[in-house]
């Protein structure tokens, strides 16, 4: 809106019951948490996203992003919502418990809007300047993919294959005893990680 002011409208009738709030520049994309009332609105102009109450109608923060921020979407499970930078060619995700950035995630160029998929956790973001969609997991750390559970097997395959060689080969009982010992902490570290996600 170029008066840079968002309206509340009421839906059980669909009368203006408050106008004229201030929120940023160019608001042009919002989303709206319902378990907290809270809508979050992307500011094009001055790159930050806009926090307000729903009832009473006041603003509760504003979080600078990326440049130019264009589209929001809001992940209820996770309570984050991911901002869309069309500017910076990233992702800005957002707790909805502190209204801070918490990770920034580099997707395709000029994203411009980006959506939520409840059922596989994940957010799809489509990038205009090169004809392609950035797909966000929505568990654990985004910024970084962890290792699938199939490389994860893999690896524990090699150490045992190694181990086994290392030890027809040398038959050394010291070397069989540490070679048992890293193995066990490789699938205790590697589990666990798995089951933080």
């Amino acid at each position: 809106a170029e008066d840079n002011n968002t309206l509340a409208i009421s839906g059980s009738n669909n009368t203006v019951v408050a106008k004229h709030i201030f929120i940023g520049y160019y608001p042009v994309s919002v989303a709206y948490d319902q378990a907290k009332g809270e809508l979050f609105f992307a500011n094009t102009k001055d790159n930050t996203v806009t926090v307000l109450s729903d009832n009473p109608h006041e603003l509760i923060a504003t979080i600078p992003v990326s440049a130019e921020p264009t589209g929001l979407t809001y992940n209820n499970d996770k309570g984050t919502v991911y901002v869309v930078n069309n500017g910076g060619n990233t992702v800005s995700e957002i707790s909805d418990s502190t209204n801070k950035v918490t990770a920034t995630i580099t997707v395709g160029e000029k994203p411009v809007d980006a959506i939520y998929a409840q059922a596989n956790n994940e957010v799809y973001v489509s990038n205009y300047g090169d004809d392609t969609v950035t797909v966000i997991s929505c568990r654990g750390n985004p910024a970084a993919s962890p290792l699938p559970l199939t490389e994860i097997v893999a690896i524990i395959l090699v150490v045992v294959i190694f181990s086994v060689f290392v030890v027809k080969r040398r038959r050394r009982n010291f070397l069989c005893l540490q070679l048992k010992s890293d193995l066990l902490q490789l699938i205790t570290s590697e589990l666990e990680g798995t089951l933080k996600e």
